[in-house]
């Protein structure tokens, strides 16, 4: 049998190289112990060159072996490493899947261009060589930096001399400054030369904005980002002084800047000190002193400035300064007035009453809100009723008189005037409430509340098993707990903005209904009415038939009895929860109807593939209501008919 296999096996090598003779693509490579060249740089941990003997043999060879070879196909180190000598210093072989590795750790530079040869000796005592594989390693070493000095005056040069780094393949320098890259198309600034051994950078006359820290980066096509080398930073400061001298409004004003930081400002009439300060100092100026020479000098450690007053502007200007100040103080005065009426005459209104909220049976918290103009109205208590039930209540918006003056004072000039102003456009052009839709405040998110918020305690609710199947008649279940108990479902707050609300967690079909807030303010009450209508749907969880029932039937019902219906279906779900079928409606085999608040599917002829998981599906508009059941087929149970005349079994004893 080893005969007849090395036979099959030496025959299938001959038509292989018979087959690589007729292919004409000269490129196609014909070795059946392959190799290929790898790359790696500096510093990487390992390398490894595979040898891939699985078109020579596919049985475990009797013998592996990697030589090294010279430029001249000289074998110069024969099997350093072999299945008999697995590792032999930074080499070690590793035999798995008809391969044989070369791995190679901690590769250098000096490893760059070696060549390595995999041979391979099959059980039969064939041998084969593969073809070489050549190793390259990049490497790339970190560039210097030299100044030619690493202090100057402004006005002054300098230049900056970066080496170009040995590196394989040959790098490029670009500068820095101060982690930014150094724009050198400004010829005027900037000379640039590049040599073969180092890159220089000349700037030519210095300024404050040349001053920082200067590095150096060599890049290559394997090098770049964070494995590009850096120079050390070479820190470059300018000495400078600049000086300001303008005059506005009968003022001259000389203000100074420099490194070391000014440590003497002067103003100077005709040669003579008038003004002096540290960074700035200023003098007042007349007709008179405008027609002397008015001079601003300026000195730190290392040098000094000297700048001429240019456009002397006398105080005629402040004719404007004290316009601007009448101007302010009326509007403050009207301001006041109007401030007081808003306070103490202006009535309540309601931005939004009467708003329809939708919400799904167990959803997310809903929220309803009722907005009151002015939202800085200071009014006695407000109240939140349902079904002449309590919810929430409170004694005042703000706890002292004084605390609502102050929110008045830095609210008024905001949000009020805004919404008054579009309170009055809108009533002149027919708007029916005079502010922004009411709808613009359904079920908005809570705002974060400030330190005006109050958070009001309110009695406990019953806790709504989304589970539970509830009718919409159902009075029984309401918000509204016996006193002393604990409420996490409802939560009523103010947030002193025009803002009241109450928020719902896990809406239930029993908290459909109105909902009234009434403000009661310095003379009347004001009430306010939210609609919540809670859209639910229930189904039994499990349904089971036999197999070729006909018209067998899956109902589920839905609500509020007066819910308007956008759409619906029946749906077929995997086990994985993808949709296998996504509109029953469309399969002949399928019948779907709804009425009276019920949506039905009908099965005409039960086949055991329709077993499995269904989801009932209707939608109100943005609402999406789903329910789901699993239904079960079973074979049908076998029935025996008797026949009717029995006289062929007398006699018999069955037992």
């Amino acid at each position: 049998m080893i005969r007849i296999n090395g036979r099959r096996h030496k025959l299938a090598k001959q038509f292989f190289l018979v087959v690589c003779l007729l292919i004409i693509n000269k490129e196609t490579n014909c070795q059946l112990v392959t190799t290929s060249n790898e790359e790696a740089k500096e510093g990487d941990a390992e390398v490894v060159m595979t040898c891939d003997y699985s078109q020579f043999t596919s049985t475990t060879p009797d013998a592996i072996r990697w030589d090294e070879l010279n430029e001249n196909d000289v074998i110069i180190d024969q099997g350093f490493v072999n299945n008999n000598k697995l590792e032999n210093g930074r080499f070690r072989l590793i035999v798995k899947s008809m391969k044989a590795d070369l791995v190679m750790s901690q590769p250098v530079r000096s490893d760059s261009q070696r060549r390595f040869q995999c041979q391979i000796r099959a059980s039969n005592g064939d041998t084969e060589s593969s073809n070489q594989s050549i190793l390259t390693v990049y490497y790339l070493d970190q560039p210097l930096l030299d100044a030619s000095s690493s202090t100057v005056y402004k006005g002054q040069s300098v230049t900056f001399t970066c080496s170009k780094p040995d590196g394989y393949p040959i790098p490029h320098n670009t500068w820095y400054k101060d982690g930014q890259t150094v724009n050198t198309n400004n010829p005027s600034r900037y000379e640039i030369v590049n040599y073969s051994t180092e890159s220089v950078i000349k700037i030519k006359l210095a300024s404050k904005e040349d001053g920082g820290n200067y590095t150096c980066k060599a890049e290559s096509d394997q090098f770049k980002g964070d494995d590009a080398k850096t120079s050390e930073g070479k820190q470059l400061i300018v000495y400078y002084v600049a000086v300001n001298f303008t005059s506005k409004d009968g003022l001259a004003t000389c203000t100074a800047e420099g490194y070391p930081k000014p440590s003497l400002v002067l103003i100077l009439q005709d040669g003579k000190d008038v003004e002096k300060g540290e960074n700035t100092a200023t003098i007042e100026i007349t007709d008179e002193i405008c027609q002397s020479n008015l001079t601003c000098y300026a000195e730190n450690e290392k040098l000094n400035e000297t700048t001429s007053l240019e456009n002397c502007n006398t105080a005629g200007g402040r004719t404007l300064y004290i316009i601007v100040i009448v101007v302010i103080c009326v509007a403050v005065f009207l301001w006041l007035l109007l401030l007081g009426y808003v306070i103490f005459c202006k009535n309540i209104e309601w931005s939004n009453t009467d708003i329809n909220t939708m919400t799904v049976e167990g959803d997310e918290p809903v929220e309803m809100s009722w907005k009151y103009r002015p939202s800085i109205a200071r009014f006695k208590t407000f109240e939140i009723k349902k079904d002449n039930k309590v919810l929430g209540s409170n004694q005042q918006q703000f706890s002292t008189v004084c605390q609502f003056v102050c929110y008045c004072c830095l609210y008024f000039c905001g949000f009020f005037c805004i919404e008054y102003c579009s309170k009055s456009y809108k009533k002149k052009h027919g708007s029916s409430n005079g502010n922004r839709s009411g709808e613009e405040y359904q079920m908005v998110v809570n705002e974060e509340q400030g330190p005006d918020s109050t958070e009001i305690p309110v009695m406990d609710a019953k806790t709504v098993s989304r589970q539970k199947s509830q009718t919409s008649n159902d009075e029984n279940n309401t918000l509204v707990e016996p006193p002393g108990t604990s409420n996490e479902r409802v939560k009523v707050f103010t947030n002193g903005r025009g803002r009241i609300s109450l928020t719902l967690k896990n809406p239930a079909r029993s908290d459909s209904g109105k909902y009234n807030c009434s403000i009661e303010g310095s003379r009347q009450q004001y009430p306010g009415v939210n609609n919540l209508s809670v859209c639910w749907i229930e189904i039994n969880q499990n349904y089971s038939t036999e197999k070729s029932t006909s018209n067998f039937e899956m109902q589920c019902r839905y609500g509020p009895s007066d819910m308007p219906l956008t759409g619906y279906k029946w749906k077929k779900i995997k086990e994985d929860g993808t949709t296998e079928i996504e509109d029953c409606s469309k399969d002949s085999r399928f019948e779907v109807r709804y009425q009276n608040n019920i949506l039905s599917l009908k099965i005409k002829n039960v086949k055991l593939k329709d077993a499995g998981m269904y989801q009932c599906e209707v939608t109100n508009g943005k609402q999406i209501l789903k329910g789901a059941t699993q239904l079960t087929v079973e074979r049908a149970t076998p029935k025996m008919k008797i026949p009717a005349d029995t006289s062929i079994n007398e006699g018999l004893d069955l037992f």
